[in-house]
C-alpha cells in the first residue's frame, strides 16, 4: 500500500513538471512574419538573442527601436512583456494595454488569455487611476510626461504609493488640475470637472439687488498747437493771396513795375502759406490720438437671477 502511494506520488509530481501545453514561453518570439515587415523582424530577432545573453538593456533599446519602426499590437505587446520582465511594470502595463485594446489590428500571436493574465499580475505591484471627465475628448497629462487622448474615462497605471499630479486640457475649457495617490494593487477612481470657458453665468440669489459700475480710461491729452497754427496760417495766406491778386489786376507791370511785384510776391506768399496750412491740418488729422475703449459692466441682480453683461465703445 504503502509503495502504490510513493508511485502514485512520483508520477504525479514528473506530470506536475512537465511544461504546460497551453503555457507560452517568456522569451521566445513568436511567428510574426506574416505581421511585421522583415526589416523589423530582424530587430526583434536581435533583441530577442540580446535578452536571452543577458544583456536586458541593450534587448530594451532593440524592442524599443522595433516598436517605433513598426507600431502594431503584435510589436508593442513584445515590447511591453519585455518591460515587465525586465522590472519596468509601470511601463510595461501601459504598452501591455494599449497592446490588447488594438490587438483585432491586427491580432497579436499571442493568446488573448495570456495577454490578460499577464496585466492581472502586473497590476498586482503597481497603482491604477480610473479618470474620468466630465466632456468626451480631453487630453490627459500624468506627471508632465505620460499623454492619453480618451473620450471620458482612462485607466492609467502609476508608480504606487506615490503623488501624482493629472492635467485634463481641451480647446474652449477651462484647465483642470488634481493629484492623487493609490497603493500597489489598489484601484482610484478620478473625476476632473471641466467648465467652458464662458463670460456669462447664471446664478440664484434669495434677494432683489441693482447695481451698476462703470470704467472710463483716463482719455489722452492732444496738443491742439498744430491745429491753431495752422488755421491762422490758412486765414492770413487767404488774406494775403487775395490782396495780392488784387493788387496784380489793377497794376500794370510796365507802368507801375513796383505795385505789380509787390502784388505777385503777395500772391505767391499767400499760395505757399495756403499749400503750408493745409500740410499742418493733415498732419494735426493723422497724429490725433486712438479714443480709448469704453467698458461698461452693468450688473442686473434679481430675485431669480442674476446677469452680467459687458458694453463696448471703440
Amino acid at each position: 500500500m504503502k509503495f502504490t502511494h510513493a508511485l502514485f506520488l512520483a508520477v504525479s509530481l514528473q506530470i506536475s513538471a512537465l511544461p504546460s501545453a497551453r503555457a507560452e514561453p517568456e522569451v521566445a518570439l513568436p511567428d510574426l512574419s506574416s505581421l511585421v515587415r522583415p526589416e523589423v523582424l530582424s530587430i526583434l530577432e536581435r533583441a530577442q538573442r540580446a535578452e536571452r545573453e543577458g544583456n536586458m538593456d541593450e534587448a530594451l533599446r532593440a524592442y524599443q527601436e522595433a516598436h517605433q519602426r513598426n507600431d502594431c499590437a503584435a510589436v508593442t505587446v513584445e515590447l511591453a512583456l519585455a518591460e515587465l520582465r525586465a522590472g519596468f511594470t509601470v511601463t510595461g502595463a501601459r504598452h501591455l494595454r494599449y497592446g490588447i485594446l488594438i490587438a483585432p489590428l491586427p491580432l497579436s500571436t499571442r493568446s488573448p488569455q495570456y495577454l490578460t493574465q499577464k496585466l492581472v499580475d502586473a497590476k498586482r505591484t503597481i497603482g491604477t487611476l480610473l479618470v474620468r471627465t466630465n466632456i468626451d475628448k480631453a487630453s490627459l497629462d500624468v506627471d508632465g510626461a505620460f499623454r492619453w487622448e480618451y473620450p471620458d474615462m482612462a485607466e492609467i497605471y502609476v508608480t504606487p504609493d506615490e503623488e501624482h499630479k493629472i492635467t485634463a486640457t481641451r480647446e474652449g475649457y477651462w484647465t483642470s488640475h488634481t493629484t492623487a495617490k493609490v497603493g500597489a494593487g489598489e484601484t482610484k477612481d478620478v473625476l476632473l470637472a471641466m467648465e467652458p470657458q464662458v463670460m456669462q453665468k447664471i446664478v440664484n440669489l434669495p434677494t432683489r439687488v441693482a447695481a451698476n459700475v462703470s470704467s472710463r480710461p483716463p482719455e489722452a491729452q492732444e496738443s491742439k498747437t498744430l491745429l491753431y497754427v495752422s488755421a491762422a496760417g490758412l486765414a492770413v495766406s487767404l488774406g494775403a493771396g487775395g490782396i495780392g491778386g488784387l493788387v496784380l489786376y489793377n497794376s500794370n507791370k510796365e507802368t507801375d513795375p513796383g505795385s505789380y511785384n509787390a502784388g505777385l510776391g503777395l500772391l505767391a506768399g499767400g499760395v505757399i502759406g495756403f499749400g503750408l496750412s493745409v500740410a499742418g491740418l493733415v498732419v494735426y488729422g493723422l497724429s490725433r490720438p486712438t479714443p480709448q475703449p469704453v467698458i461698461t459692466i452693468a450688473p442686473e441682480i434679481s430675485k431669480n437671477q442674476t446677469g452680467l453683461g459687458l458694453r463696448g465703445t471703440w
